[in-house]
């Protein structure tokens, strides 16, 4: 259920702050690894979710234990969405569907829907004034004279209309999702889709806090037998992610005596809930631990999962990295998660691994590291506008040596990006303008702008630059937080650009400062040249953060995220076509291409690099796998060891 399965960053102001200050820096010089303990970019290949380990002696282990760097506050599916708390429900309810490698795979279900096999249909309906309805922008709104719509059939702002009250068609989607037979509750209560239906009431429920963006567009979600579940949006409302229109099965046989608020109060719901997942709770030990066992009743129980009889989840505090380690050599933990902050000692981990003692997974993304460029400053903003000349944005990129940001701020345990969606994303295209670092091709593009230093101070200036006086010297504010990986990243940078005759003034805000909404602020009211945060890719790539319709102002409640003010005619078409087509459209891929190129010629921001996320492993166990959007016990039922002792 991707709305509540996937939040791991602070909402402030209406924006998504992705780990602003809390992840502590790597070290500043990169470690030396062993040939045994080469960096893994990418994680281990990602086994099948299906997968299942190889034929093993009986009896099984007796034991898996996973050292968390925080404890959760509830088990509850509605109530705590830390990550803590979603690694170990991924041990209670099993997907329903996975989202790995920037994919949705089926565990629980027959099969994804899709528009190619019929079980997902858009169909044109009659809708008249009064009716709830999503409109051209997205919102659910009540249709009222004059709102703007989109009529059966249109997929772009370009054929919206306004309703004149008059009953007129547009599209909605249905979508059809059948259960897997024979699934039950670790109480022996067989599981049916009205465990579905029912978790879905709880999620639209008042009384329940949850963010409701699914719930909201959603006109029905029925059951018209024990193993289907059929999903219908409001009308204007075409999901892209319509595959994860299921919710996941809450134990209604259990619960529905409970009011949804009541709920909130049951240790059997936040503590000690049912499952239908691999494990099931034992034993909750507040400040320490959670014991798990064998769920006798999973569904792959009979293809001898999951491998280990007894999973738990020990608590360590994330601001001790030495213990966590202590444990690991010691057996422990068999499992450290990358809420310990392993990258504090990479030098003790890397030397265990080089021992056979332990093994360092590095998973790239989904937070990754940029500069925004102020293409078009607001009229209250002190600076001209250095960045309108996208070849000015190119000279930046040209001068950055993004490669020496990685190596020493995240310890070479990185890759650069080129756009906003992951080389190793589906949807990547590989045929996007790249900058290496070229010193001398940056600053080639800077004297074609007309930025000469003619004076010989160091600092090029404004000689036939558009906008500018000659003789205005470039020099920039460069904008960010006072996190600590900031500090190393813009000094780097500053010296970078000095090189390329650019002077950089840096000034660092604390989160709340920095990302507070409103005319005459920083970030929203565009008062900078450069600014340095993170946004997160997901499986929709997020082209719409660049839209010219996403740049904050009174108009939009300052809840724009174009903090740029990037508006290119082009690229919002590309971007809107995008976002309007399904998967397996055929204009999917294609518009999903173009908005990437436009990006990147374009430059309306700088990828820097991924935050790299560090696990680490007892060195026999298999099937650990680290993946970018999903928890690592996404498939812990299958974990096992290569040996046994």
């Amino acid at each position: 259920m991707r709305k509540y399965e996937y939040v791991a960053c602070l909402l402030l102001s209406g924006v998504i702050l992705l780990a602003c200050t809390a992840t502590p820096s790597a070290p500043a010089t990169p470690a030396v690894a062993s040939a045994t303990a080469t960096p893994n970019l990418t994680a281990t290949p990602l086994p099948s979710p299906t997968s299942t380990p190889s034929p093993t002696p009986t009896p099984k282990p007796r034991a898996l234990t996973i050292c968390l760097g925080s404890e959760p506050s509830s088990l509850y599916l509605y109530e705590d969405d830390m990550n803590a708390a979603r690694v170990i429900r991924q041990a209670l309810y099993d997907g329903p569907i996975d989202t790995v490698g920037y994919a949705h795979h089926p565990v629980i279900l027959q099969k994804l829907p899709s528009l190619a096999d019929g079980d997902a249909a858009i169909t044109a309906v009659t809708v008249e004034s009064g009716a709830q309805v999503v409109d051209a922008n997205g919102d659910v709104v009540k249709l009222t004279s004059g709102t703007r719509i989109r009529p059966a059939g249109c997929r772009s702002d370009a054929c919206a209309v306004r309703f004149d009250e008059r009953p007129i068609m547009m599209d909605t989607m249905q979508v059809t999702f059948t259960l897997k037979p024979n699934l039950r509750w670790s109480d022996g209560a067989p599981l049916t889709a009205q465990d579905s239906v029912y978790s879905f009431n709880l999620a639209r429920s008042p009384d329940t806090p949850n963010w409701k963006w699914l719930e909201s567009r959603t006109a029905g979600y029925t059951t018209p037998d024990d193993h289907t579940t059929v999903w219908t949006g409001l009308p204007g409302f075409l999901d892209p992610a319509y595959v994860t229109a299921f919710w996941t099965p809450l134990p209604a046989h259990a619960w529905n005596k409970y009011t949804p608020a009541a709920l909130l109060e049951q240790d059997a719901v936040r503590r000690t809930p049912l499952s239908y997942g691999p494990y099931v709770i034992e034993k909750w030990t507040p400040g320490q631990s959670i014991r798990l066992s064998a769920n006798p009743h999973y569904f792959r129980a009979a293809e001898g999962l999951p491998y280990f009889e007894t999973l738990t989840f020990r608590f360590i505090s994330n601001q001790d990295v030495k213990t966590a380690l202590d444990a690991l050599e010691k057996g422990q933990c068999d499992v450290l998660s990358f809420d310990l902050y392993l990258e504090r000692d990479l030098p003790r981990l890397q030397e265990l691994e080089a021992a056979g003692k332990a093994k360092l997974y590095v998973v790239n993304g989904p937070i990754w590291e940029h500069l925004t460029f102020n293409v078009d400053p607001p009229p209250d903003y002190a600076q001209p506008p250095f960045f309108q000349d996208a070849r000015t944005r190119r000279a930046v990129a040209y001068c950055i040596h993004r490669q020496a940001l990685v190596d020493q701020v995240v310890g070479g345990f990185s890759i650069i990006p080129n756009t906003f969606a992951p080389a190793n994303h589906p949807l990547a295209v590989g045929d996007v303008t790249i900058y290496p670092y070229d010193p001398a091709q940056g600053q080639a593009l800077l004297e074609e702008v007309g930025w000469q230093d003619r004076d010989g101070d160091g600092v090029r200036e404004a000689h036939g630059v558009a906008g500018f006086f000659d003789g205005t010297p470039f020099r920039i504010r460069y904008s960010t937080t006072t996190a600590n990986m900031r500090t190393q990243t813009s000094a780097l940078i500053v010296a970078d650009l000095a090189a390329c005759g650019i002077q950089v003034d840096v000034k660092q805000l604390d989160a709340a400062t920095f990302f507070k909404d409103g005319a005459g602020t920083t970030l929203y009211g565009r008062q900078f040249d450069l600014a340095e945060f993170s946004w997160l890719a997901d499986i929709t790539p997020p082209c719409d953060l660049y839209l010219s319709t996403e740049i904050p102002s009174a108009d939009n409640q300052w809840s724009g995220q174009n903090f740029g003010g990037y508006h290119n005619p082009a690229y919002d078409a590309a971007c809107r076509q995008a976002l309007a087509t399904l998967p397996g459209e055929a204009d999917y891929l294609t518009a999903f291409g173009e908005a990437q190129r436009l990006f990147s010629t374009d430059l309306p921001a700088l990828p820097l690099f991924f935050r790299p996320r560090f696990y680490a492993a007892r060195a026999d166990l298999r099937g650990f796998a680290p993946d970018p959007i999903s928890v690592e016990t996404w498939n812990v039922e299958g974990y096992g060891v290569r040996s046994m002792e």
